[in-house]
C-alpha cells in the first residue's frame, strides 16, 4: 500500500530546509530526502509549483507555476 502524499504547503519565510526539516520533525519526511530519512531511496520529490518575488532592482512582481513534467510525479499531477 502505498502510503505517501502530495501536500501543499505554502511557506511564510524562506529559511533554509524549512519544510524538509518540519516534516521530518512531525516523522513524515519527504520521499527521497537523504538529509532527514535514513531510508531515503530514490530522487528528492520536492517541487517549487509556485513561486512570486520582487523583482530587486524593477520591483516588478515575478509570479511563476509550473507543474512537474518528470514521470515520476506523473500520478499525483492531474
Amino acid at each position: 500500500v502505498d502510503k505517501r502524499s502530495v501536500v501543499r504547503v505554502q511557506l511564510k519565510t524562506g529559511r533554509h530546509h524549512q519544510i524538509r526539516a518540519q516534516f521530518a520533525n512531525f516523522g513524515h519526511p519527504i520521499v527521497g530526502d537523504h538529509l532527514y530519512d535514513s531510508l531515503a531511496s530514490g530522487d528528492l520529490m520536492l517541487h517549487a509549483y509556485y513561486l512570486s518575488f520582487y523583482h530587486p532592482i524593477s520591483k516588478e512582481e515575478m509570479t511563476f507555476t509550473l507543474l512537474p513534467t518528470d514521470e515520476k510525479w506523473q500520478k499525483y499531477v492531474s
